[in-house]
């Protein structure tokens, strides 16, 4: 019997889910080198080109697994068709990365014989992003003050916000306008800062009044996109430790979707215990 693909959802996650993937990734940040864990596992990367897709390829490898680059799902369909026009992809492919441009597409186009799971690239940027602030503040014991400047459409600003909002001790501010804030009273720990363009000079003003409004102590991020590689050299931007984390959180999220260790967080909910046991064979 064929099923649809289990894509994984950012908004299914809870704070058990968050502590589960943060285990992982302090594991593999931990690794001097590679190790075999998704050995004879094979990614399929519909992001190929792409930074990110280049990411993603590096922890596949770092992880022991394969990776195979299409341009779009419909090279996946036309590659991998079967005569009865089903995709046999699991003969392929254990799982799949994609972006919001193609998901709906990918998603309702791909037919399985086995539970493959999907990522959506996207949903990386806001989990480095908490596994970078949970390594400057203990938020699940402490409170923290965090300043969140961006649109409100704005898909990275959604998800950030999602997962802040899973714990009570961080205090969220949400501004769109960076010119109109009051600076009086200024205590945040972190200024959390998400472009509306890529203008260049745009944000490098907007980085200068950022400075403006931190004071000694608060930490500074910026989630920049892919085509922007501007580096602030303040010591007090995360946006290094943003960059180095951002390896060893695909590593995780690709074991943790591979071996089932994330129930309930899919769109798709039925619990596959022969990958759990698969998991625990690379500890024998």
């Amino acid at each position: 019997m064929s099923v649809v693909p289990k894509i994984l959802d950012i908004n299914k996650f809870n704070t058990v889910t968050i502590s589960t993937i943060f285990e992982y990734v302090n594991k593999y940040a931990n690794i001097n080198g590679d190790c075999n864990d998704c050995y004879n596992k094979t990614l399929c990367n519909i992001l190929s080109g792409s930074k990110s897709g280049v990411q993603f390829n590096k922890a596949m490898k770092k992880l022991g697994g394969n990776s195979i680059n299409v341009k779009d799902y419909t090279t996946i369909i036309n590659k991998l068709k079967s005569p009865n026009k089903h995709i046999g992809i699991n003969s392929y492919c254990d799982i799949i990365i994609l972006s919001d441009d193609t998901l709906s597409q990918t998603h309702n186009n791909i037919v399985t014989t086995q539970h493959v799971r999907m990522i959506n690239s996207n949903i990386v940027n806001s989990i480095t992003d908490l596994y970078t602030i949970q390594q400057q503040f203990d938020f699940i014991n402490c409170q923290v003050k965090i300043l969140v400047i961006g649109e409100s459409s704005n898909a990275i600003i959604q998800s950030i916000k999602y997962l802040l909002e899973l714990y009570p001790n961080i205090v969220i501010s949400y501004h769109i306008d960076l010119y109109n804030i009051n600076n009086e009273n200024n205590n945040y720990n972190i200024i959390y800062y998400v472009p509306s363009c890529d203008d260049v000079c745009a944000i490098e003003s907007d980085m200068n009044e950022i400075e403006k409004i931190a004071n000694v102590n608060t930490f500074i991020m910026y989630r920049l996109s892919e085509n922007n590689q501007i580096l602030n050299k303040s010591t007090r931007s995360l946006y290094p430790k943003q960059l180095q984390n951002d390896l060893y959180v695909r590593m995780s999220l690709i074991y943790v979707c591979l071996f089932n260790l994330l129930d309930n967080t899919y769109d798709t909910l039925e619990y596959n215990y022969l990958n759990q046991l698969q998991s625990e064979i690379h500890h024998w």
